[in-house]
């Protein structure tokens, strides 16, 4: 009987301590470099932390493909990239429950 009970506790201890919490979905991205010049790249890179799809938003383009991504700038300005991210799948038209960043970068 005493087997039984230790038994019982060393599984109790082993399910309970690999139960964890969920973690908290973070969203965040860097620029190669802030400025650029017409015509070069700026990549984005992404440290987001517990996701499981990534949606990047820049000058009119939707790219859920990749984790990084870059973009060829054509034309001086101040340009403005979103990135959400969730811990679960969402489409283009729902980002409610998603995570997000936006920061700017100029061309010169």
């Amino acid at each position: 009987m005493s087997r039984i009970a230790l038994f019982l506790s060393l599984v109790s201890i082993i399910i309970l301590s690999s139960c964890t919490k969920s973690k908290t979905t973070i969203a965040c991205f860097e620029f190669s470099k802030d400025k650029v010049k017409v015509g070069e790249e700026i990549y984005l890179l992404n440290c987001s932390e517990n996701f499981q799809k990534l949606m990047w938003v820049y000058d009119g383009v939707l790219d859920s493909v990749n984790e990084n991504t870059v973009i060829l700038t054509s034309q001086p300005g101040t340009y403005e990239v979103k990135l959400y991210a969730g811990p679960y799948e969402f489409d283009s038209g729902d980002y409610s429950k998603a995570k997000s960043v936006t920061k700017s970068y100029t061309v010169e």
